[in-house]
């Protein structure tokens, strides 16, 4: 009987697991152009921060003032994450809001690799960016 017992623990442990590992992360996302905003869930809100097989983490200087779009990521309701996705440099603005185990993080920009920039392509698609601004603040 004990082992009926540990082998449904072990059964359901099992098929929870990739439940959970599917639900790390943003749940959703709320992209913004000049003319309106889209909420994207799920994978294609995940997609924008899992760029794959990146070389290394570097942080860039601010780029010149281009055309852009507005980019909140959510966990379980919070605001977790602000982007600006600016597709002509293929880079991206981000600021940690609300990230644990780590406080709220000042914005740096990245370079995005192609996964990233097809992301964040696909949910921006159908949008006018907003204007180049008079500065990045």
């Amino acid at each position: 009987m004990r082992r009926i017992g540990l082998l449904s623990v072990l059964a359901a442990t099992a098929l929870a697991a990739p439940l959970a590992a599917s639900a790390k992360g943003p749940d959703r996302a709320r992209v913004c152009g000049a003319d309106r905003c889209a909420t994207v869930q799920g994978f294609a809100a995940r997609a924008l921060l899992d760029w794959g097989g990146q070389a290394g983490f570097e942080i860039l200087p601010t780029p010149r003032r281009v055309p852009f779009y507005r980019v909140t990521l959510y966990d379980r309701g919070h605001p977790v994450w602000r982007l600006v996705f600016a597709p002509s440099i293929r880079r991206v603005r981000i600021t940690q809001l609300d990230v644990y185990p780590y406080e709220a993080i000042a914005p740096y920009w990245r370079a995005l690799p192609p996964a990233g920039n097809a992301a964040f392509g696909r949910v921006t698609r159908g949008l006018r960016p907003f204007p180049a601004p008079s500065s990045w603040r």
